[in-house]
């Protein structure tokens, strides 16, 4: 009876070791995906703080409801702590798309660093923003792999989890426009003119504690707008600054 706790704990870890072992012949898990060896590009940078990481493009072919698909993405990888991160770089295209506007050359390793202009990797986990107009797009993760190839190796299995630039498991769309106004991102000069008009109005990412700031600037000077997202990257408010307001720095 004295030694009734020490067995059972030593039965117990015996039987969650035993079960972590694949049985012999047991078969892997299937990937979905097949990747188009000739579209591999790897390349290597560093964030704002100095941390060095790599990040690799890939192609893979997929289906999607029996219909063949083609996804161009972008993973990035920090090998000192294993955090993975995977982001659409062309969109999920069709058979006929893919081959008539997606293949492309390689990417360039240069330009490819500057994909988002707020990469983060903080409290263990990556975070990337990217906006156009009153839309924000925040990529993250929290996956963690011994190198970049397992992590593609989860990509394999679960292609469906980053499906487009704004749905996905990995992918928050957080719109502003309702609460700026589609004035905040239009210039005054082109208030009666049909031309488009496209803009980043990212000037600032702040994490303070579990939560995020943002800063926004307008099409036009001095707007300026502070946009609040929770630990789950949900707006929560979004404060518009005075005219006198210093905008904060990057």
């Amino acid at each position: 009876m004295p030694n009734s706790l020490g067995v059972s704990a030593v039965a117990l870890l015996a039987f969650v070791s035993s079960a972590c072992v694949p049985l012999l012949g047991q078969p892997t898990p299937p990937r979905k995906v097949t990747f188009l060896k000739e579209k591999e590009q790897s390349c290597e940078s560093r964030l704002a703080t100095g941390r060095k990481y790599e990040f690799q493009f890939r192609t893979f072919r997929w289906a999607r409801n029996n219909t063949e698909m083609y996804t161009s993405a972008v993973a990035y990888y920090a090998p000192s702590s294993g955090e993975f991160l995977w982001v659409p770089a062309g969109g999920v295209m069709t058979k006929g798309q893919y081959f008539r506007f997606g293949n492309e050359g390689k990417f360039a390793c240069a330009a490819a660093a500057k994909f988002f202009h707020f990469l983060l990797l903080q409290d263990g986990q990556w975070v990337a923003f990217a906006a156009i107009n009153s839309g924000i797009r925040v990529y993250h993760s929290d996956l963690r792999f011994e190198s970049i190839s397992r992590g593609w190796d989860y990509v394999a299995e679960h292609p469906e989890e980053m499906s487009s630039f704004s749905d996905g498991r990995w992918v928050e769309f957080v719109s502003i426009k309702k609460e700026l106004g589609s004035d905040f991102f239009r210039p005054e000069s082109l208030r009666f003119d049909a031309r488009p008009f496209v803009y980043d109005p990212l000037t600032a990412v702040t994490k303070v504690g579990s939560h995020w700031q943002l800063e926004v600037k307008g099409a036009d000077e001095p707007n300026r707008a502070l946009v609040y997202l929770d630990g789950t990257f949900k707006l929560t408010k979004v404060v518009r600054l005075p005219a006198t307001s210093v905008p904060t720095s990057r």
